[in-house]
């Protein structure tokens, strides 16, 4: 038996575009976003998915609906796929981080070991983790599917790669991407990152 894992990105934002980090606040799909996710939906279909889960925050939320319908399988909110606490640096750029943080070192960008008011990278990692292993407790075989986020993605990329979470990943988590990956007995694996197919080559944004 193996469980097939379908992690998507949500769709783009008016702040993906703009470079602002948002975090866990709750900042819609934009024209563009809404778009992707109907693309989305359309190569998802086509992967027979058995469940959907997808982060509580509406961008994610809202992706997963269109695929949801496409599919006929509920899409089921989970706060634990939710992005990371940015705490301090939502809404800001990384440019606005440096100056208003000026302790925050070039090497942290994305990774962030320590946020003022929002996750330490550890505790991320140890959500992330839970996330996929209730996953794949609730499922043993078949095909899912979790929207979720950027930071989300990153993360259990790092962890499955057993790479520091200050490690900068050299793989693009584009705006309603796909990333795949495969557990049997022996454990995880990795099938493929940063599909980009469905959405017709177009560059799209990759903040937070």
């Amino acid at each position: 038996m193996a469980l097939r894992l379908y992690l998507l990105r949500h769709g783009e934002t008016a702040w993906n575009s703009e470079g602002k980090y948002q975090g866990q606040l709750d900042i819609p799909l934009n024209e563009r976003g809404r778009q992707q996710a109907l693309l989305a939906s359309r190569w998802m279909a086509r992967r027979r998915l058995d469940a959907i889960y997808t982060s509580d925050l509406s961008r994610a939320l809202n992706s997963a609906l269109p695929i949801a319908e496409a599919c006929g399988v509920a899409a089921v909110p989970l706060a634990e796929l939710r992005e990371r606490h940015m705490g301090a640096y939502q809404g800001l750029s990384f440019e606005e981080i440096r100056e208003k943080f000026p302790e925050t070192k070039r090497k942290d960008y994305r990774t962030f070991a320590r946020i003022p008011g929002g996750e330490s990278a550890e505790a991320f990692l140890e959500r992330v983790d839970r996330a996929i292993d209730r996953l794949a407790e609730t499922h043993a075989d078949g095909r899912i599917l979790a929207v979720t986020h950027g930071g989300f993605i990153y993360y259990h990329i790092r962890h499955l790669l057993g790479l520091p979470v200050s490690t900068e990943l050299h793989v693009k988590v584009a705006n309603a991407s796909v990333h795949i990956f495969d557990r049997r007995e022996s454990g995880w694996t990795i099938n493929a990152l940063g599909i980009t197919e469905h959405l017709g080559g177009e560059d799209v944004a990759e903040l937070a």
